[in-house]
């Protein structure tokens, strides 16, 4: 196996470190393919127009002072729609090549993630803000020396409520993950979630569950701990800043990893999501077709 040579690198995005978490060779072959790190399967990209949709969707709520009542879930979920109702003729126009029972599909899909941003938002709502782009550093040890690596949060949407600005996620996590993964464990606990396997020295996630809910963990807490977004102590903050704690060991560890050249190859029902899929079977020919 031919070996890449070192790539030291001083900024990382945060998603991008999470992935080699799960599936080191994914971010490997996306450093020399970047032209591969997209998706290309049809059901594949009927999840990633569902991100495309719910992110603009937040757009045209940033620009627009229209949500007025906020009484109940159902009445602020009505009000949403009226959003998805306005962009729908775009979203056909960006993606023409689906049809329309797979365009029925992807709104259905869109109508539960407003209705659960309704759900979970509608009591403190204010407006959706756009959001900036965010970094924290991690002290990573060198073969000479500590070097300080910068790591990038963007989260394009906040829903800033009466208490807090929240990061609105669920569309970049389809966008990035399509999908979260499912937990196999019933409880989702911590210990749970931040169980690990080791494959060449590398400490990796075992599922997609655990890869995304890491993410999530770190966005969220970073916001907690960093931008003083705690509002209220309880069992879910504590979680979040005990998360913060543990955070720079693992990507440490990971950034060292990526330095030595690991890459392994950790196969798992993550790789139907991965962009990168066809790359990492063989080689993909113009119509798509894997040669080894």
């Amino acid at each position: 196996m031919v070996k890449v040579r070192s790539a030291k690198r001083k900024l990382y995005d945060l998603q991008e470190l999470a992935h080699y978490g799960l599936f080191p060779l994914r971010y490997r072959l996306e450093l020399l393919h970047p032209e591969a790190r997209m998706y290309r399967s049809e059901w594949q990209l009927e999840i990633y127009a569902q991100g495309v949709w719910i992110n603009h969707i937040y757009g045209l709520l940033s620009e627009s002072d229209e949500i007025t009542s906020k009484k109940d879930s159902s009445t602020f979920y009505s009000q949403l729609l009226r959003f998805l109702e306005s962009s729908r003729v775009t979203m056909r126009n960006i993606v023409p090549a689906f049809s329309p029972v797979t365009w029925h599909a992807i709104e259905i899909q869109v109508k539960s993630k407003l209705k659960n941003f309704s759900d979970e938002r509608y009591r403190y709502f204010l407006k959706i803000v756009q959001g900036n782009k965010e970094s924290f550093r991690v002290m990573v040890d060198g073969s000479f020396e500590e070097q300080t690596i910068k790591i990038n949060i963007d989260v394009p949407y906040m829903a800033k409520t009466t208490g807090f600005d929240a990061a609105i996620l669920s569309d970049i996590q389809t966008v990035e993950w399509l999908l979260p993964g499912e937990s196999e464990n019933k409880k989702n606990g911590r210990e749970a979630i931040e169980q690990e396997i080791e494959m060449d020295g590398v400490r990796l996630f075992p599922t997609q569950y655990q890869a995304v809910t890491w993410w999530r963990n770190t966005i969220n807490a970073y916001f907690v701990v960093e931008k003083k977004q705690k509002v209220t102590d309880n069992p879910y903050t504590r979680m979040l800043e005990e998360h913060y704690i543990r955070m720079p060991d693992k990507i440490a560890h990971w950034v060292q990893s990526i330095e030595q050249n690991k890459f392994p190859k950790h196969a798992g029902e993550h790789c139907t999501s991965c962009p990168v899929r066809l790359e990492c079977l063989g080689i993909a020919g113009e119509e798509g077709e894997v040669t080894a």
